[in-house]
């Protein structure tokens, strides 16, 4: 004799699954395969709804971001000017550290 395998199904007792005959065997099978598989595509659902929601934030933040002014072009100009301004600032710097090393100052 085989041992105990006790399964519990919500509220009703107790089933010893190796105690089942065929029959039941298979109808209990069939009807877990059935549960499985509804728990699945619930989780499928769950899914997808959640998905959505995501989706639907980010298009809302895309969206509002479409409504701000176009700045990009400006920044970008005004970004450039500010390290051209700073390079030119750090090479007259070395500059005028490199003549200072040389140890005069040339016309």
């Amino acid at each position: 004799m085989s041992a105990p395998l006790i399964t519990h199904l919500g509220s009703d007792a107790p089933v010893d699954l190796a105690a089942l005959s065929e029959d039941a065997w298979r109808l209990w099978l069939d009807g877990h395969a059935c549960g499985y598989a509804a728990g699945l595509e619930r989780g499928r659902q769950l899914q997808d709804a959640e998905l959505g929601a995501l989706q639907r934030a980010a298009a809302a933040v895309v969206h509002a971001a479409a409504q701000l002014p176009d700045r990009g072009h400006e920044l970008s100009v005004e970004a450039a000017a500010r390290r051209e301004a700073a390079g030119v600032a750090a090479f007259r710097a070395d500059h005028a550290r490199r003549r200072g090393q040389a140890g005069g100052a040339h016309a």
